[in-house]
């Protein structure tokens, strides 16, 4: 299945793009994926959404990040994926420069992601696509997003629908639009 997918991924130099989507993955296999792309110098863009990877998988996604160069578009919605998977890639992007579109819609990431996820805006300079859609970042999370696009200028788009935001979410981020030169 999946795993002897991920070995040939480690020799494979031609492949671009992969989606595989809806194909019951779960930790174990994406950890063996995450694997694979710390070989693999080719691979542009990735989905694994409506999977179960859960944080373990997402871990393992974020620690590839650190080396991998070439992933372009990593979607991984709809995964069981709660804060330590979103800390953990939020982490990985402190280094990693090359990924400009991250798909998190779906998952059960709360506050505490959300802010690490925000945070990283502040220093990420290649982040142009955050989609975190139907989480639960509340307004502890949008607060943080809105601080960190007072700086950030190069995220163009950015996916919040469904994350519990209230009045004191909605009016930081209205206030951090105004300055923003980025968002669409």
């Amino acid at each position: 299945g999946a795993i002897a997918l991920a070995e040939s991924l480690k020799i494979n130099n031609t492949l671009r793009y992969l989606d595989l989507g809806h194909n019951n993955i779960e930790n174990a296999e994406a950890i063996a994926l995450a694997e694979s792309l710390k070989n693999n110098n080719t691979l542009r863009d990735l989905y694994l959404s409506n999977n179960n990877i859960g944080d373990a998988g997402c871990i393992a996604l974020a620690e590839s990040l650190k080396i991998n160069n070439t992933l372009v578009t990593l979607h991984i919605y709809l995964n069981n994926i709660g804060d330590a998977g979103a800390v953990s890639l939020a982490e990985s992007l402190k280094t990693n420069d090359t990924l400009r579109d991250l798909g998190l819609s779906g998952n059960k990431i709360g506050r505490t992601g959300g802010i690490a996820l925000a945070e990283i805006l502040e220093l990420n300079n290649t982040i142009r696509r955050l989609h975190i859609s139907d989480n639960n970042i509340g307004d502890a999370g949008a607060i943080a997003l809105a601080e960190s696009l007072k700086t950030n200028n190069t995220l163009s788009d950015l996916y919040l629908a469904g994350n519990n935001i209230g009045d004191a979410g909605m009016e930081a981020l209205t206030e951090s639009l105004k300055t923003n030169i980025g968002i669409r």
